[in-house]
């Protein structure tokens, strides 16, 4: 038995999709993860730094490719609440 992450079972499954057979995967998670971007006070990059740097990956549906790409979804209302600074 293990606990993975959807996003490591899911791009496993996509990789190796014979194991969906071998394998017994609950409905039930175990634990979900919020991820923030911390920037450290007066740090090398500043929070408005990495917002401008994310903005056009955010635009240009990049930023929702990568997170789709690992399995993961976007926070409801990210791209609607997305500004740029």
């Amino acid at each position: 038995m293990a606990i993975i992450s959807r996003a490591y079972l899911q791009r496993h499954l996509s990789e190796q999709p014979d194991d969906w057979r071998q394998l017994l995967i609950s409905d039930r998670l175990d634990q979900r993860y919020e991820l923030r971007i911390i920037a450290r006070k007066h740090g090398p990059i500043s929070a408005s730094d990495m917002m401008q740097r994310l903005a056009p990956l955010v635009a240009d549906g990049s930023y929702r490719m990568m997170v789709e790409k690992w399995g993961l979804q976007l926070p409801a209302g990210f791209l609607t609440n997305f500004k740029r600074r």
